[in-house]
């Protein structure tokens, strides 16, 4: 295919005007050929220029090329060409939108926003915003797909490019789109037309950045490192910014995964509790809880803020970890006495590790955190590795007064690939749950 013929295919499929046998050559022949795909992503880069600079306003003048003197004329006029047709195709397009750029379109699933609230719909470019709780996805114009997870913090800057500051996406670039970038405050992230996951964190004073190769590659183009390609399976963590940053394939002994990532919306989600639950957002008391460098954190408030499954990124952990070699125990003040009978607990496996989680525990209740009562003792179920939405187990008890609710461990769950004298192991816990009836 001559480069001429490319370009005009490349710029039809851009406007939406090729039949379905165009569009097949179009794809096959972006397939088999770098250089095609590199032709793809500059006009597609042209072509949304042309989208920002129709939505702005201003009048389009072209800027005449000075006149070609060598052999290569043909391809620089076949790009001019290209150029002008694009142009004049977005400006007599009768579809071009007349508000704000709105490059994609969101569709939200139990979501909670701070700030600005948007609707299920078209969102706004460059205009931050805050996924607090739930999941959202986004679809953009370039038929690019996103699934964010909250905490999350993003924003959308063209039908090829948003970031992601904090928070874990999964991004789904589909054919013929070759590059997608997520913005991040490590460097950037390019999407080579594949999927990946990305979880964006911090260790308290730098970025930690993990991205994980579903399928296809994708490049991590650090501000001040060597571009690195990521191929299937592949995973790494992108640790501080500047002369300092580097790209480790391990993070404190663990593989870098996010095959714990929600890559499309949840279909099922845990049930929400009948009844108030008498722990949401109090405090909880642990003699430690495990904590490593790079923001590998997991303190025993996890317990108790309504985040469930082995969700978060590093610095921002969803549940608690008790220290190596312990099952762990942790106490939640209620504040005042209350009557309870009930308590509901999310297991952890410790994102898609398995090498934490209770196994058997007990409950104690106090009125002074001083003297205990023991209530019951009983097991939690293992959580499979293949699991994405955990589910919680009720115990029930005789109704007792109580303002201290304690769970001590008595044993937890190993991962079956290391041996017990593993370093690594230990009790965890995702979030728990207390109820009057």
């Amino acid at each position: 295919m001559s480069q001429s013929s490319l370009e005009s295919l490349i710029a039809a499929a851009l406007d939406d005007r090729l039949d379905a046998s165009q569009r097949a050559e179009l794809n096959q022949h972006l397939r088999t050929s770098h250089e095609a795909r590199l032709t793809w992503h500059r006009l597609a880069r042209v072509h949304a220029a042309l989208h920002r600079f129709a939505d702005s306003g201003e009048t389009f003048t072209p800027i005449p090329l000075p006149a070609p003197v060598r052999k290569p004329w043909k391809m620089t006029l076949a790009l001019a060409a290209s150029i002008s047709l694009l142009a004049a195709a977005w400006f007599y397009n009768p579809k071009k939108p007349t508000g704000p750029n709105t490059f994609a379109e969101i569709t939200t699933r139990h979501s909670q926003w701070e700030g600005m609230s948007p609707k299920d719909g078209p969102l706004p470019s460059d205009t931050p915003l805050f996924l607090k709780a739930g999941f959202a996805s986004l679809t953009f114009s370039s038929g690019v797909e996103v699934t964010l997870e909250a905490p999350c913090r993003f924003t959308i800057h063209g039908p090829l490019s948003m970031a992601v500051d904090h928070g874990r996406a999964a991004i789904k670039v589909p054919e013929p789109v070759d590059q997608f970038t997520v913005r991040t405050p490590g460097g950037d992230f390019v999407d080579l037309g594949t999927e990946f996951g990305i979880a964006v964190g911090s260790d308290g004073q730098a970025p930690v950045i993990l991205t994980d190769v579903y399928e296809g590659e994708i490049e991590i183009r650090p501000a001040s490192l060597a571009t690195q390609r990521l191929l299937p399976g592949h995973g790494r963590a992108l640790l501080g910014t500047g002369s300092g940053a580097q790209l480790v394939a391990n993070l404190d002994s663990d593989p870098i995964s996010l095959a714990d990532l929600h890559r499309q919306l949840p279909a099922n989600l845990p049930n929400s509790p009948s009844g108030e639950n008498l722990a949401l957002g109090k405090p909880v008391f642990a003699p430690a809880y495990l904590t490593r460098p790079h923001g590998s954190v997991f303190p025993p408030d996890n317990l108790t803020d309504g985040r469930t499954d082995d969700s978060g990124v590093p610095g921002d952990w969803s549940f608690w970890l008790a220290p190596d070699h312990e099952a762990g125990s942790f106490t939640i003040d209620l504040l005042e006495t209350h009557q309870i009978s009930r308590v509901d607990l999310q297991n952890t496996r410790n994102r898609n590790i398995g090498d934490r989680g209770l196994k058997r525990f007990r409950l104690l209740i106090s009125n002074d955190n001083r003297t205990f009562t023991p209530v019951l003792e009983a097991s939690l179920y293992a959580i499979p590795l293949e699991t994405r939405s955990f589910p919680f187990q009720s115990f029930s008890f005789p109704s007792v007064t109580a303002r201290y609710v304690k769970i001590e461990g008595i044993d937890h769950y190993r991962s079956p690939a290391r041996p017990v004298n593993d370093p690594h192991q230990g009790g965890g816990l995702n979030e728990i749950r207390i109820f009057e009836k």
